[in-house]
């Protein structure tokens, strides 16, 4: 769940309006209730949202977050590009996660009308993209809505990585563009790096769930200065 004002994102990663465990989100708005005549509010649903190439099993809907005016929605699918792997592999079917994070906007934000009315802008993906990264199992867009931070805290061998998103590079307002991959300095094997970001501000947090400094899997967060990294 996440929240701008009046306007409320929940995901429903199980949901299957593209076939099982496909995915959706939920939009909701705060208005007056007209039933009321003591100025009273209620929440009602304004948009029910999935993506364009939604598939079953893609787990759309994982996390969400909705940058502070309300106006853009982004939303993982981290199950996204699934791979099956032969059964004769593993002695069993298994399959591997790459993952992708799609954001939405406004229709009368892109120049359409009519309040309520949300469209996919984007589907973003790593550039370096490898099957089981689980890239999107967290997501985190700054208040003004042109910075994304994605993790994907499989990526090498379940070190974790974070990736860094701008929007609007080159003049495209629609457009968004990897400009940073983050890792953690004394990152090993399985401590998952970025399995949680958080931005804020120029500031991001990143937790790192099982770093061994402090004990066995005590975890860490890493703190960045976001200017100096897309700088």
């Amino acid at each position: 769940v996440a929240l701008a004002g009046n306007t409320p994102v929940v995901g429903a990663d199980k949901d299957g309006p593209n076939g099982p465990f496909s995915g959706s989100a939920y939009i909701f708005r705060k208005t007056e209730d007209p039933r009321s005549n003591k100025g009273q509010t209620r929440w009602v649903e304004e948009a029910k949202i999935y993506p364009d190439d939604g598939g079953e099993a893609q787990y759309f809907g994982y996390d969400v977050d909705i940058d502070a005016n309300g106006v853009t929605v982004v939303i993982s699918s981290w199950k996204d590009g699934a791979v099956t792997k032969p059964a004769t592999e593993e002695k069993a079917t298994k399959t591997e996660q790459i993952g992708a994070v799609y954001t939405f906007t406004r229709a009368d934000d892109l120049g359409g009308n009519g309040e309520g009315s949300w469209r996919q802008q984007a589907k973003i993906i790593a550039e370096d993209r490898e099957l089981g990264d689980r890239f999107g199992n967290s997501v985190s867009i700054n208040d003004e809505g042109d910075t994304l931070l994605v993790g994907a805290y499989h990526d090498d061998e379940r070190r974790g990585s974070a990736y860094l998103f701008r929007r609007g590079v080159g003049g495209d307002a629609a457009s968004w563009m990897q400009t940073m991959k983050l890792r953690a300095d004394d990152v090993n094997a399985v401590e998952e790096f970025a399995f949680q970001v958080v931005l804020d501000g120029t500031g991001a947090a990143i937790s790192e769930v099982k770093d061994v400094d402090n004990g066995y899997e005590a975890g860490a967060a890493h703190v960045y200065d976001i200017d100096k990294c897309i700088s």
